[in-house]
């Protein structure tokens, strides 16, 4: 139950950042969609790291991680217009979750294993 409260909230801080960053409506559908793109990133990043996935809590919540760790990354290169299609934002999004898994582990060698 706790875990799920957690996922409500990861995703309405993500949804609220989105519109603030990006100054964007979205619409519930997108939104939808962006939950489920959201989770088969943190799945994607799962394969790479451990060879399976981390839950659907856990890879929704590593999709959403690892979507803003990307989209800070390339900005941070100078890369703004990444953002195109669905193709670019999972493959960013996936880059970023497998990044932040990284970075997790620094601090916890136990995350995810």
């Amino acid at each position: 139950m706790v875990g799920l409260l957690v996922l409500l909230g990861l995703i309405v801080f993500a949804y609220i950042l989105i519109g603030v960053v990006f100054g964007a409506v979205i619409s519930l559908i997108n939104f939808v969609f962006m939950i489920l793109v959201w989770i088969f990133i943190g799945y994607l990043a799962g394969q790479l790291i451990r060879g399976k996935g981390y839950g659907p809590i856990g890879d929704a919540a590593l999709g959403i991680g690892g979507g803003i760790v990307g989209s800070i990354i390339l900005r941070l290169i100078g890369q703004t217009d990444w953002n195109t299609n669905i193709v670019t934002s999972i493959v960013v999004g996936t880059i970023g979750a497998v990044v932040l898994v990284f970075l997790v582990r620094m601090v916890n060698k136990e995350f995810g294993k």
